[in-house]
């Protein structure tokens, strides 16, 4: 058997118990030798050699089941179906893959509404459509977030999508300024399981977690802020007032109706709503309509400089690998790390210690971040509670150092 001998644990009904392949043998080999004699040679090349090693395996893979087993219904420690499995207890599903999203100026007729789901294109053949209604304002043009047709990183480079596709009368134009946020593959293991522990314990309609655990389900938001403000004042935080006994929601992503609708479905008798973006929900059975109120999150460019020692395990292509850790780090992508969230502060040497845990064979020596391309610091960027930081590929700059 070899040396460095792999071990096992698992659960059984005493409690916690571990083995390893070496303890194994040596219980075989003892009962050879209560059977056949203490005399008896345990030398792997004779006969009754390769009888032991053989038990040793059988008995091993039926430690390596029960683990397995075993541990499908631990949700820290389960995996793939077996993790989708037990978290659907919750009512808690893993997320398909995300689009890529960018957001456009749009230009025409002043009062012109945009549907949902009007499409554009780029001179390739790229598809996005518009993520909400749009109305076009008194000055022509306004801004609004269109999504990728194709889920997964769906790239769309500054001033690519120009055709319009669907013909509303009153649309003119359309280009982005700057290129697509890249959407993201079928949820990781790492990531649910983060949101099983924000979100999927809660179940009790009045508690503020069940808003947010409603509106964490809708299609393509990716986080969220709330607060409750049960008092009868009006309260300021990061500039943002919030109206006496409502609460306030912002979100990352989703559609406008789908956001309303699940927070309509938290609704608690006499609680209000405070935001800009404001959607009328039908209770369908009082046949009663609701104005739902919440914010869609600014977003904050963020940038930053990296510089990297290498080892002998260093991916080859290590600029685009560093990068791509980046976005994953935002996404909430690599284990351990939350990414960016609505609300949430950015901290250089949290990034770093992702950056440093999910690419294999470099050092981080240095990572500077900033709202400005030409202000890079260590220090940390405070982000409102309306807001959410992202990064794009463009706005990181990768030094490697042999």
């Amino acid at each position: 058997m070899a040396s460095n001998t792999p071990s096992y644990t698992f659960i059984d009904a005493t409690g916690l118990v571990t083995a390893d392949t070496a303890d194994i043998k040596e219980t075989v080999q003892n009962e050879f030798k209560g059977a056949l004699g203490d005399n008896l040679s345990l030398e792997d090349s004779t006969p009754q050699g390769r009888l032991i090693d053989i038990e040793t395996d059988a008995r091993v893979s039926v430690l390596e089941n029960n683990a397995m087993l075993a541990n499908s219904f631990n949700v820290m420690m389960a995996y793939g179906t077996f993790l989708d499995a037990i978290l659907a207890n919750f009512g808690l599903y893993r997320e398909g893959a995300t689009s890529s999203s960018v957001v456009a100026v749009v230009s025409g007729v002043p009062g012109t509404v945009i549907p949902a789901n009007s499409q554009a294109s780029t001179s390739s053949g790229v598809v996005f459509y518009a993520e909400n209604q749009i109305t076009i304002p008194d000055g022509g043009t306004t801004s609004a977030t269109f999504l990728s047709l194709e889920t997964g990183e769906i790239a769309c480079a500054a001033n690519s999508l120009t055709r319009i596709i669907d013909g509303t009368f009153g649309w003119e134009t359309i280009n982005n300024p700057s290129p697509a946020i890249l959407g993201t593959e079928k949820e990781s293991d790492a990531s649910l399981k983060t949101r099983y522990l924000q979100s999927g314990l809660y179940t009790g309609a009045t508690l503020v977690a069940d808003y947010q655990n409603a509106v964490n389900k809708v299609a393509n938001v990716k986080s969220s802020y709330f607060y409750d403000n049960d008092t009868s004042e009006t309260v300021t935080i990061d500039g943002v007032n919030i109206n006496a006994h409502s609460i306030y929601c912002c979100v990352d992503g989703g559609n406008a109706d789908d956001v309303a609708q699940a927070l309509f479905s938290r609704k608690s008798p006499g609680c209000g709503y405070t935001g800009n973006t404001k959607v009328n929900v039908t209770d369908s059975i009082a046949n009663a309509t609701y104005e739902v109120s919440f914010d869609f999150a600014t977003p904050i460019p963020i940038y930053a400089s990296i510089t990297v020692s290498t080892g002998t395990a260093a991916a080859p292509d290590l600029e685009s690998t560093v990068k791509q850790a980046f976005i994953d780090y935002s996404n909430g992508n690599i284990e351990g790390f939350s990414g960016f969230k609505v609300g949430g502060d950015i901290s250089a040497f949290e990034i770093a210690a992702g950056i440093g845990a999910a690419v294999t064979g470099i050092v981080v020596q240095d990572l500077k971040i900033g709202t400005i391309s030409g202000n890079l610091s260590t220090a940390e960027i405070p982000i409102n509670i309306n807001q959410v930081a992202q990064f794009s590929i463009e706005n990181i700059t990768v030094t490697i150092n042999d």
